[in-house]
Parts: C-alpha cells; structure tokens; sequence
C-alpha cells in the first residue's frame, strides 16, 4: 500500500514524520482560525479597514525583521528544541488573548500587542520548521515531505477559516482564540513525540549573533544557485501573489460580485494548489524539477493576465484552477530545490530569510498593487505585475541553463531507484 502511495507513503512510514505532520496540520487550522477571528474582531471594535491592516501588520513585521536573527539562533542548537518552545509560548499568549477576549476585557491596542507578540514568537516557529524538516526524513524523501506540509497548509487554508466561521457566528472570537490555544498544545504534544537525526554543526568557533546572520545573507547571495531560487520566490510572491492578497478587492469593485464568488475563486485556486502539493509528494524526486518550477512560472503569470480581463464566473474558476496548480509547483519545487541544495551547518540561517517570501514579501507587492489599484482600474496594476513577473521569466529561463539547480550526484540528489 505504502509503496502505491510513492513519496506519500515512504514519508508517513516514518513515525516522527507522520506524528509531526499531523501536529503540524491540526495547529495551521488553529492559525488560520485565529487570522479569521483577528481581523473580524478587529473590524467589530473599530469598523476601520486601516486598523484591520494595522494588525496584519503587527504581525508580519516581527517576522520579517527577526526571521534572519532566528536563523542564526536555531543553527546553533537543535531547531526541535526551538520549535517546541516557540510553539508553546503561542499557546500560552493564545490563551491570554482568549481569558481577555471572553472577560470583555479586550480592546484594539491589546489586539495589536498579542498579534506583534505572536508574530515574534512564529519569526522562530517558521524558521525552526524549515530547519528541521530535512532531518525527519531520510535524504531521499526530502522532496516528499516538503510536498506533504504543502499540502497540509493547502488543506488548513480550506478548514481553517470554515471552522473560524462557525465559531464566530456561535460562540464568538474568544472560543475561536481558545481553539487556536488548544491547536499550539496539541502540536507541542505531538512534538514531544518526535525525534530528529540531529548533529551540532560546529563549524569552527561561533562568532557575534550578527557576524551569523550576516553569514547567512552572504551564503544566500554568493552561491549561484541559492541567489537563484531566492530571487525567483521572491519574484514570484511580490509580482505574482498579489493577485490573491487582493481577491475580495477584484471580485467586489472589479467583477461586482459577493462572497459566494470570491469564495468560489479561492476554493478553485487552494483546492488546485492542493492536488499539485500530492502529486509532488508522490512523485518524491528532485529531478526535472527546475523544468516543471520553469513551467508553473510562465503557466501562472499567463493565467493572472487572462483572469484579469475576464468578467465570467466559470472561467475565472477555471483560470484560478490553472494558477492554482501552476503557482503550488512553482513555490513546492523551489522549496525542495533549496533544501537539499543547502548545507546543514547555514540551514536555519537561509530558511529564515526565505520564509520573508511567505508574508513579508507579498504584504509589500499588495500593497503596492493594491494602492495603484485605488488610482486606476485594479486589473490594471495585476496585469502590469504579471507582465513584469513573465519579464523575469525570461532572465530565469536564460539563468537556468547556466546553473545545475538540481542537486548533482555528489550530493545525494533525489532519485528513486
């Protein structure tokens, strides 16, 4: 049966695996409860939509300055240990959110101040999971469990706001934050469970915590193929992902619609990012992935244009369909192609700051989007972006067949026998 599955099969075969990534899910569904639930209480407090992206603010920020810090911390010592407690201390500021949300006690400085504090807390949680994912498994199934936790974060993104929903329509914010608390307890407890094939990198004496970060962005930088597959997700979230971020903004002013639209695009987009996410985690192999990453590239910049300049609701599903597969296989296969194209030893360092490309980075391509958007017709800046994202693609195409992203023999590249 395991091996019908392919990479899916192989990695759940592992007990730490299979035990982290169902943590791992149960706890994103609580994280995207808590967004739904932040925003809309926000909103209830205040009815400023700038207050709204004010907490959303609080807390990408912190991430994106202390992502880098956290790296250099986490290659220090064991990345398990820090994602234990980083996990844990999200539970306990979830669980004083939830006793001052449910006492009444609440007001929109405190929210601003828990999502600033989470946002401290995931800086390390983020970085952490990225280290100590290829340590889960053996070399050969990298590629599979990288797939698999996209295709957790895939699913949560489905579950996760229904749930939220049905909480704030029956019991209110304060049960959705004490969910949220519950979900950091369970993943700790799964954590406990979970052991790592860790080995201290010590390469030579450490120096300053700055002299380690710094390290990391010149690694990211001076190896040709790391820059590469940094500047193409950066490229990708700034130029490409805005298109999402601003949905509910297209699908109100642009096409006139209501939820029951928007929710059809997003359903379509997640539910296509998720087949994509499983038949990379069976395929379990980093060969040709540079192709298929090159493909979804082209393949997402050309849908965002068509769905741009189109009003009907079937064909926007369908477009979305596309972009959803194309933009999955781009993200999941440049993940896989820098993980195990990365040394141990600067693991932490490097995932710290290519995590900025999940919040940090599209924040500022929708914004900038978005603020263009409030000029001139918003499908005007989209398609300007995914034009200059299709430019890009260019330069990346040439850039590939200079430089071997997949991992040479030498160094253990995925290959299934």
């Amino acid at each position: 049966m395991a091996s019908s599955l392919g990479g899916i099969g192989s990695a759940f075969s592992n007990r730490s695996c299979a035990i982290y990534l169902t943590g791992m899910f149960v706890s994103l569904n609580g994280s995207f409860v808590f967004t739904v639930a932040l925003g809309w209480l926000t909103w209830e407090l205040t009815n400023s939509a700038g207050l709204v992206g004010t907490i959303v603010f609080a807390e990408t920020m912190p991430n994106a300055i202390l992502a880098p810090f956290a790296g250099a911390i986490i290659d220090r010592g064991n990345p398990l240990l820090y994602q234990r407690l980083s996990q844990g201390a999200q539970g306990l500021v979830m669980a004083a959110l939830t006793v001052i949300t449910m006492t009444g006690q609440v007001t929109i400085e405190l929210l601003i101040l828990f999502a600033f504090l989470q946002g401290i807390f995931k800086a390390f949680a983020v970085t952490a999971h990225f280290a100590m994912m290829p340590k889960l498994v053996e070399r050969k199934d990298i590629s599979a469990i990288m797939a698999l936790q996209s295709a957790c974060a895939q699913s949560a993104r489905f579950l996760g706001p229904a749930i939220a929903g049905g909480f704030l329509v029956t019991l209110g914010a304060g049960a959705a934050f004490a969910f949220n608390a519950v979900t950091f307890f369970i993943y700790v407890l799964a954590l406990a469970f979970v052991r790592i094939d860790h080995t201290p990198a010590g390469r030579g004496k450490r120096r300053s915590l700055l002299a380690d970060t710094a390290e990391g962005f010149a690694y990211s930088w001076n190896q040709p193929s790391i820059r590469l597959l940094m500047i193409i997700a950066v490229c990708v979230a700034l130029l490409l992902r805005p298109v999402i971020d601003l949905m509910p903004a297209f699908v109100g002013d642009v096409l006139a619609q209501g939820p029951a639209t928007l929710a059809w695009f997003l359903s379509a987009t997640g539910g296509a990012a998720l087949v994509a996410s499983l038949w990379l985690a069976r395929r379990n192999n980093a060969i040709g992935l540079s192709r298929y990453m090159l493909a979804g590239f082209l393949v997402s910049g050309v849908a965002i244009i068509l769905f741009a300049l189109q009003s009907s609701l079937a064909v926007g599903v369908g477009l979305m369909f596309v972009f959803g597969i194309a933009n999955s296989t781009v993200n999941v296969s440049n993940q896989i192609l820098l993980q195990v194209g990365l040394e141990d030893h600067i693991r932490a360092r490097v995932m710290g700051i290519y995590s900025l490309t999940f919040r940090a980075v599209p924040a500022v391509g929708a914004l900038v989007v978005g603020s263009i958007g409030t000029i001139v017709s918003l499908p005007i800046p989209i398609i300007t972006a995914a034009v200059a994202g299709l430019v890009v693609w260019f330069w990346v195409l040439r850039a590939v067949t200079r430089h071997d992203l997949e991992v040479p023999p030498s160094r253990g590249q995925l290959e299934n026998p």
